[in-house]
């Protein structure tokens, strides 16, 4: 696998920043169940209205995906999935 160069770092970051939308955190929902490490990201999932999460992390974040009604998927497929 190709290493991404800092050029197309910034490139995908600039890209990710144009369609980001700020989210207020709020500790409503927690604990899911989740790792602790997890928790912060499900949470901004929730509060955002988050369609998806892109993450490695698939055994843990499923649940919390299914309970809470957003995909998990990793950045790959969920970016190729965005672009249809």
């Amino acid at each position: 696998m190709a290493k991404a160069t800092k050029a197309a770092v910034d490139e995908i970051l600039d890209a990710l920043t144009g369609v980001c939308v700020p989210v207020a955190f709020d500790y409503n929902w927690r604990p899911t169940g989740a790792h602790a490490d997890d928790e912060l990201v499900i949470e901004t999932a929730i509060n955002g209205h988050a369609d998806a999460v892109a993450t490695f992390n698939l055994k843990d974040m499923r649940d919390a995906g299914a309970h809470f009604g957003f995909r998990v998927q990793r950045p790959g497929p969920l970016i190729r999935s965005m672009r249809q």
